[in-house]
């Protein structure tokens, strides 16, 4: 799929599920356990193949058959036991990482969203510089983007009431390589509008979400092919290869931001983006956190 948002994007948001952390929701490492518990609580058997579900999840992990939940979402949905059901299976465990996700969520008063809502508030035109990639599969960017609901009342009612109303129409492009748990409908967001294309969509019977190993390949420009973009990288952790190298950006690329949240990585993570990107060094900037991300940049105009 070609992502082709209008031409005065300067700046594309790269998302990954560290960038939903600040948000209650868990990293992938995280997941394994959690489903397991899932499966124990579920005392009424929401879950049809809970069974399953169960040992599919006991086989990930260290010196196990796969290495992440993805993986194994992957190869166990063809396994040969699983011909007629593999599908059905897939669908249950993005059902219950969906409802995972809605016990965990809480919405931070000063999460990154939040500041960069900010930083958009206070700059005008920044709004319609930004687009998204989106490899996560919560609603997080599109319950929270363009929110200021967090704002005091005399600030939404008053000081900020004539800004507010502007960006009240504003709408960026994202596109969601990996689908979505949520139907557009399902979600809070009339900022956002969504882009997604996988090998369920418009089949109506299944969450339309996929693996990464089984995510389209996916293309990004602007309609000015020749105009440079800064790159942000949130949040990506271990896909970020993966993901990356499914993802061709056309436009040159003057900077990039990326956050790093394990210090040993930050060589491997930077020589992978110099080499993806043919970008020197210097211009490649790290960051612990989006917090810290979003704080030390989106400042011009």
């Amino acid at each position: 799929m070609h992502f082709r948002p209008n031409s005065n994007v300067k700046r594309l948001v790269i998302l990954g599920a560290g960038a939903s952390v600040d948000y209650g929701l868990p990293v992938w490492d995280e997941l394994q356990d959690l489903i397991l518990e899932h499966m124990k609580r579920d005392t009424v058997n929401r879950y049809k193949h809970k069974e399953a579900i169960s040992e599919w999840v006991e086989k990930v992990g260290s010196g196990k058959d796969h290495p992440t939940i993805d993986v194994c979402i992957s190869i166990e949905s063809r396994a040969k036991k699983y011909h007629s059901t593999g599908l059905d299976i897939e669908n249950d465990i993005f059902q219950v990482m969906r409802d995972i996700f809605e016990e965990k969520y809480r919405a931070p008063e000063n999460g990154w969203l939040e500041r960069l809502n900010v930083k958009i508030l206070t700059k005008p035109n920044l709004d319609g510089k930004i687009a998204f990639v989106n490899y996560n599969y919560d609603r997080v960017l599109e319950d929270n983007f363009l929110d200021f609901s967090f704002l005091p009342q005399k600030d939404r009612l008053s000081i900020r009431r004539g800004r507010l109303s502007q960006l009240s129409d504003v709408i960026v492009n994202a596109l969601y390589p990996h689908g979505s748990l949520y139907r557009e409908l399902e979600t809070n967001s009339a900022h956002i509008f969504r882009v997604q294309e996988t090998h369920k969509t418009n089949s109506g019977e299944y969450i339309d979400a996929v693996s990464c190993h089984e995510s389209h390949s996916h293309t990004f420009s602007t309609h000015d092919i020749t105009a440079a973009i800064q790159l942000y990288i949130i949040g990506l952790g271990a896909g970020l290869e993966v993901n990356l190298n499914n993802l061709t950006i056309r436009n040159p690329i003057s900077e990039i931001y990326v956050t790093v949240h394990n210090p040993e990585r930050i060589g491997s993570v930077v020589n992978f983006l110099s080499k993806r990107y043919a970008m020197a060094t210097e211009k490649i900037h790290v960051y612990e956190t989006a917090v810290d991300l979003v704080e030390n940049c989106f400042n011009d105009q």
